[in-house]
């Protein structure tokens, strides 16, 4: 984060709600009485993401142009130099998913999802990017590069098992009655 002295961030009142834009195309069939198979593919689209950029500018045709700022009164010498809360990163999310299930039959059931996906974005959040840009002295994206939150493969897991009123016919089999226990790896 900044030190003393350094250029910090400043809010910015008109910032507009940031926008997501989702497209989900599924399908889901259940076969042999007890299992489902389920696929989705995804795309998810962010525009209006909280981004900054240093205040007195503003990106032109060609390049960063200074622009009128109430608090120049001496011309470009004077210029200020802060940073400023504003509407302009992106990020799109891709991918799919594939679900196995099999329904609680026999006392047991299962649930097993895959997912791969890919997170790009244009600028990380805010604070994250002020660091970058401010102290690694980082350039400013004008691209898609893989985002901070990019997790392509995401695999989970889970055994169900379910007793009802019926208990099994095993020794202290009653002590089951109406019980649910599962477990999940992830």
């Amino acid at each position: 984060m900044p030190g003393e002295g350094d250029k910090g961030i400043v809010g910015n009142p008109n910032l507009a709600l940031e926008r997501a834009t989702v497209y989900e195309l599924g399908y889901t069939s259940e076969f042999a009485r007890n299992y489902a198979l389920g696929v989705t593919l995804f795309n998810k689209n962010q525009t209006g993401l909280t981004g900054i950029r240093t205040g007195g500018q503003r990106l032109g045709r060609y390049g960063y142009e200074q622009v009128f700022d109430p608090a120049v009164t001496y011309g470009a010498s004077n210029a200020p130099d802060y940073q400023i809360l504003v509407n302009q990163d992106y990020q799109s999310v891709r991918g799919f998913e594939v679900q196995l299930r099999r329904r609680i039959t026999d006392y047991w059931g299962f649930d097993i999802n895959y997912s791969y996906s890919r997170a790009r974005t244009n600028a990380s959040e805010p604070e994250r990017e002020f660091e970058r840009q401010t102290v690694q002295n980082d350039p400013t994206a004008l691209f898609e590069v893989p985002s901070d939150i990019d997790l392509p493969h995401v695999f989970n897991a889970s055994v169900i098992a379910q007793v009802k009123d019926q208990a099994p016919k095993i020794t202290l089999g009653s002590l089951f009655r109406n019980t649910t226990a599962s477990v999940t790896v992830g």
